[in-house]
């Protein structure tokens, strides 16, 4: 059966991801393309290029507690205060992305989407 997977973002709760393609693993079920948004592309681009569920879940245990998620704690303040003021909800994501920008580099060997072994389409990081 082909199918395509759609992940969606939402932060810390983006590792709930890694729960549905373990399960998908254990019932032989594997998409034919994939995506995500946030959260999601980053779980999208790592089975894209070939980690298994597990292989995903070992990569974010491995990194939880290590400063590759760069909070920037100025924008996020710039961002509320702009919303008071404002109501504008047009600001920067929580995280700088630069360490988690290598890491992904790293763990990819610096493929891109065009390369990886399934078709995968990220709209939104």
């Amino acid at each position: 059966m082909r199918f395509g997977l759609a992940l969606s973002g939402g932060g810390i709760r983006g590792v709930t991801h890694i729960g549905v393609l373990k399960a998908l693993s254990e019932n032989s079920l594997h998409p034919s393309w994939i995506s995500g948004a946030s959260a999601g592309s980053m779980a999208a681009a790592l089975y894209a290029c070939g980690y298994s569920g597990e292989d995903i879940e070992s990569i974010v245990l491995r990194h939880m507690n290590s400063n590759v998620f760069d909070v920037d704690y100025p924008g996020i303040t710039g961002g509320i205060l702009k919303w008071v003021f404002t109501k504008d909800t047009d600001w920067d994501g929580v995280v700088k992305g630069k360490k988690l920008e290598q890491l992904m580099k790293e763990l990819t060997h610096g493929r891109t989407m065009r390369e990886a072994q399934i078709p995968l389409a990220i709209p939104a990081v």
